[in-house]
C-alpha cells in the first residue's frame, strides 16, 4: 500500500507543479468570463445594420409604425418608389435590402419577401419576421377598433406552460436541465482529457525505459493503479480550483457592476436551487466521476502499455474508446431532455455511458424522476464493471509495459488477458 501511495504522490506532484497546470487552471476561468461577457459585447458591436426599403402595396404600414420596430441592427424605411424600379434603385438610395408588401387583406396576411444584396442567416430572418409580426398585430388591433385597455389586455394575456412533477412539486425543471448539462459535460471533458493523459504517461515511461526500473520494485498492477489515482486527483484538484476561481471572479464582477447586484444574484440563485437537492448532486457527482474516470482510465492505461513510441498506434487503439465517450455524450443530451425515457434508463445502466447519463438525470430529482433502485443498480453495475475492466487492463499492462519494438495487435492483447 505504501508503494501505491508513493506512485500516487509522484504522479500528482509531478503534474500540479508544471507550469502548464497553473496556466490552464488560471486560463479557463478567464476564458469562461470572456465567453460570457465578451461574446455578447462583440456580437452586439460587430453586427451589421440592415437598412430595408419598404414599398407598401397594402396601405397598412406607416412611417411611424415601421420606425417603432426599427433598431440599431434593422432599420425599416417606407419609400415612395414604384414596384418596378425599387429592385434597381434601392442600393443607390443607401439601402442594402428592400421588400414589396403585397396587396393582402388585413384579416389574413401574406408572405413578405426581403431582397438583400447579401445572404443572411436564419436568425436574421427570424428576427425580421418577429418585428413585422409585432407591427402587424398592432395594425390588426387598430382595424378591430380596440381601445388601449383592450390592446394591453390582448398583449398581456399570454399562456405560460409549466410541467409540474406531481411526485416532487418543488422540482425546478429549468434549473435541473442546466445543472444536468453542465455536470454531464464536466465528466465528459475530464474523462476525455485526463483519460488520454494516463495513456500518454504510460507511453512516455515505457519509451524512456523508466517503467523497467519501477516494476522491479512494484507490481505492474500497483503501478497502473497508482498512476490512475494520481492523475484522477489532479483532475479533481483542477476542477475544484476552476469552480472556486469562477465563483470568485464572478462575484467580483457582480459586486463592482452595481450596488445590490450581489444580493440579487444570491437571491436568484437561492430561488433557482430551491427545488434542487444539492447534497445529493454533489455526492453522486463524486461517485460517478470516480467510477467513470476509473473505467476509462484503466482502458487508456492498457492501451498505453501495449503501444510503443508511435503515436499513430495509440490513436488507432484509443479511437473506439474515444468514440464510446462521444457516443455517450450524445445519449446524455437526449436523456437530459427526457430523463424518464427508455434511452435514459438503459444509458444509466450501461457502464460506458452511465456516469454521464445519470448525472444528466439525477438533478431532476430522486426518487421523483429517478427511482432509488435505478441509482443503486447503476452504481453497482458501474463499480462491478470497473473491477472487471481493471483486472483485464492489468493483465494487458503487465505484459505490454515490458514489450518493445513490436506492433501489438488486438488478437495478441486478447492472448495476454488469458495468459496465467
Amino acid at each position: 500500500m505504501n508503494k501505491i501511495f508513493l506512485i500516487i504522490q509522484r504522479e500528482y506532484l509531478t503534474r500540479v507543479r508544471k507550469k502548464s497546470f497553473l496556466v490552464t487552471t488560471l486560463l479557463l476561468p478567464l476564458l469562461y468570463l470572456g465567453m460570457i461577457f465578451g461574446t455578447g459585447y462583440i456580437a452586439k458591436e460587430s453586427a451589421s445594420t440592415l437598412e430595408i426599403a419598404v414599398v407598401d402595396g397594402s396601405g397598412y404600414f406607416t412611417p411611424a409604425g415601421l420606425k417603432s420596430i426599427s433598431d440599431k441592427n434593422t432599420i425599416f424605411t417606407l419609400v415612395d418608389i414604384s414596384k418596378d424600379s425599387i429592385a434597381t434603385n434601392f442600393e443607390s438610395k443607401g439601402f442594402n435590402a428592400y421588400t414589396i408588401i403585397p396587396e393582402f387583406q388585413w384579416q389574413n396576411g401574406d408572405t413578405i419577401t426581403i431582397n438583400s444584396n447579401k445572404s443572411k442567416g436564419d436568425m436574421t430572418n427570424a428576427m425580421i419576421q418577429s418585428k413585422l409580426n409585432v407591427l402587424w398585430s398592432t395594425i390588426k388591433q387598430e382595424k378591430l377598433g380596440l381601445d388601449s385597455f383592450k390592446k394591453q389586455a390582448l398583449i398581456s394575456s399570454q399562456l405560460h406552460v409549466d410541467i409540474t412533477n406531481t411526485n416532487d412539486p418543488k422540482a425546478n425543471s429549468k434549473a435541473a436541465s442546466g445543472i444536468a448539462n453542465v455536470l454531464a459535460f464536466l465528466i465528459y471533458f475530464i474523462i476525455l482529457l485526463y483519460g488520454s493523459q494516463v495513456m500518454m504517461s504510460v507511453m512516455e515511461e515505457k519509451t524512456n525505459r523508466i517503467a523497467e526500473v519501477i516494476v522491479s520494485s512494484v507490481k505492474p498492477f500497483q503501478l497502473m493503479l497508482g498512476k490512475i489515482i494520481g492523475v484522477g486527483l489532479v483532475a479533481l484538484t483542477q476542477f475544484m480550483l476552476w469552480i472556486g476561481l469562477i465563483l470568485l471572479i464572478y462575484n467580483v464582477f457582480a459586486g463592482s457592476a452595481a450596488s445590490g447586484m450581489s444580493g440579487q444574484m444570491i437571491e436568484g440563485m437561492q430561488k433557482t436551487f430551491a427545488g434542487i437537492n444539492v447534497a445529493y448532486i454533489l455526492v453522486f457527482f463524486v461517485l460517478y466521476f470516480i467510477g467513470g474516470f476509473f473505467f476509462y482510465a484503466s482502458i487508456y492505461a492498457a492501451i498505453g502499455s501495449a503501444v510503443n513510441e508511435d503515436i499513430r498506434d495509440a490513436q488507432q487503439l484509443s479511437f473506439p474508446v474515444t468514440m464510446l465517450i462521444i457516443f455517450s455524450f450524445f445519449i446524455t443530451i437526449q436523456s437530459a431532455n427526457d430523463p424518464s425515457s427508455n434511452l435514459a434508463f438503459w444509458g444509466s445502466m450501461i457502464p460506458f455511458s452511465s456516469p454521464l447519463v445519470m448525472m444528466a438525470r439525477i438533478p431532476y430529482g430522486i426518487p421523483g424522476t429517478v427511482p432509488w433502485w435505478q441509482v443503486i443498480l447503476s452504481l453497482v453495475i458501474l463499480y462491478a464493471s470497473i473491477i472487471l475492466i481493471a483486472w483485464v487492463s492489468a493483465r494487458i499492462y503487465r505484459t505490454g509495459i515490458l514489450m518493445y519494438g513490436k506492433k501489438v495487435t488486438l488478437k495478441e492483447m486478447l492472448k495476454w488477458i488469458s495468459r496465467k
